[in-house]
């Protein structure tokens, strides 16, 4: 994996979970049209979105991580946000828009995510992250205040904290060093609003 240098003992166990979780095989060939490539990605990149959860869920060693990413687990596991390949775009994107006349939360993902996730699997976990804060203030209508923006980059810089913390040979990028001086703290940086999350729902057909 980009970054790191050498694999030493005391960073074995939780780098072999972390990877292990995010990179775990869930694509059932069976289940997809015979010859389509379209579906058979389309389902591996939603299948690494849910390993990506799942880690951050449990087994990044972080209270606060674990809380949000079990809301967010529900969410996208009971389909209150969708999962989706394109349109072209960089990274992930989360939009909200009108389907059949319902507001519906999306995640865009792009054709290349598998290959940016094993390049890279720390910065796309990171990305996960910041999406899935989005998600949960956009399930408890705050995806719109002033303050959220600040909340989901904070969210991200709590994750590449506790990461170069319990990782000494993880060297983060660019992007992952700015992000941490932006949010030197985390979570606990001034200015920074967190609250907790109202549990899931199932949404009520009107």
């Amino acid at each position: 994996m980009e970054g790191l240098e050498g694999d030493p003992v005391s960073d074995a166990p939780l780098l072999a979970q972390l990877l292990g979780a995010f990179h775990a095989e869930q694509v059932n060939v069976d289940d997809l049209p015979a010859g389509d490539p379209t579906a058979r990605l389309g389902k591996e990149c939603a299948d690494l979105f849910t390993n990506a959860v799942a880690t951050l869920r449990a087994v990044v060693p972080n209270e606060r991580i674990q809380k949000l990413a079990t809301v967010l687990w529900d969410l996208v596991g009971n389909k209150y946000v969708l999962i989706a390949l394109g349109p072209k775009v960089p990274g992930l994107v989360f939009s909200v828009m009108r389907v059949k006349g319902v507001m519906q939360g999306i995640v865009f993902i792009p054709e290349n995510w598998p290959e940016m996730s094993r390049t890279d699997t720390f910065m796309q976990l990171g990305a996960v992250l910041f999406t899935g804060a989005q998600i949960v203030d956009y399930y408890n209508d705050r995806l719109l205040e002033p303050t959220a923006k600040a909340r989901w980059g904070a969210y991200e810089a709590e994750l590449l904290l506790l990461l170069r913390q319990l990782l000494p040979t993880w060297k983060p990028n660019e992007y992952q060093l700015e992000a941490m001086k932006r949010f030197p703290a985390g979570l606990n940086t001034k200015d920074v609003e967190v609250y907790t999350s109202k549990p899931y729902e199932r949404r009520v057909p009107s």
